[in-house]
């Protein structure tokens, strides 16, 4: 028998990530991703070798997508469906449907890596992204701008996993500059 998934009510967001405050959430995360743009763009050319111009229009297009999953958040609704069975109406509730698993390719690692969890969350589901290994820090980026979009921190304040995150980038940046970096 195939494991049940997790209903959305257990999502890390709190009771139902599709409450009206869905859309102001996701806003915030794209107005983060816009004002983290340098740092999407320092980690995808070290991770992917990919130009500058090329992690920018990355950061820039993810996040639309954002804003566009934003703006879906008002759309979601029931309907009612036409039943073959005289006296009988259907009707079709949308409803999150628990965790989504998302995986994210290296070559538009942050247009890709957002596309995977916008709609999905938009729609009060849970999501799980599997970033890739060649561009790790990029995917994890992703997840610190929509959690930085979502959480309720003084500003300047960092959470200690992403002090760690960005002191290993750090070294990793030296290394690659002290020697030939194979990865």
């Amino acid at each position: 028998m195939p494991p049940l998934p997790l209903p959305a009510r257990h999502s890390p967001f709190g009771r139902g990530f599709r409450r009206p405050n869905a859309g102001d959430r996701l806003l915030k995360a794209a107005d983060l991703m816009e004002q983290r743009a340098p740092d999407f763009i320092d980690v995808g050319v070290l991770e992917t070798g990919a130009t500058r111009v090329w992690c920018g229009f990355n950061a820039k297009l993810a996040a639309g997508m954002l804003r566009e999953a934003a703006s879906m958040t008002t759309q979601l609704s029931g309907e009612v469906i036409p039943s073959d069975v005289p006296g009988n109406m259907a009707l079709a509730m949308r409803q999150p449907c628990g965790v989504v698993l998302g995986i994210a390719p290296w070559n538009a690692p942050v247009i890709l890596g957002t596309r995977a969890v916008a709609m999905p969350l938009a729609c009060g589901n849970t999501v799980v992204l599997k970033a890739s290994e060649i561009c790790p820090a990029v995917h994890r980026l992703i997840g610190t701008v929509l959690q930085d979009g979502r959480a309720r921190r003084r500003r300047g304040q960092r959470r200690s996993s992403t002090r760690r995150a960005d002191a290993a980038l750090d070294r990793r940046a030296a290394d690659c500059q002290s020697a030939p970096c194979d990865e």
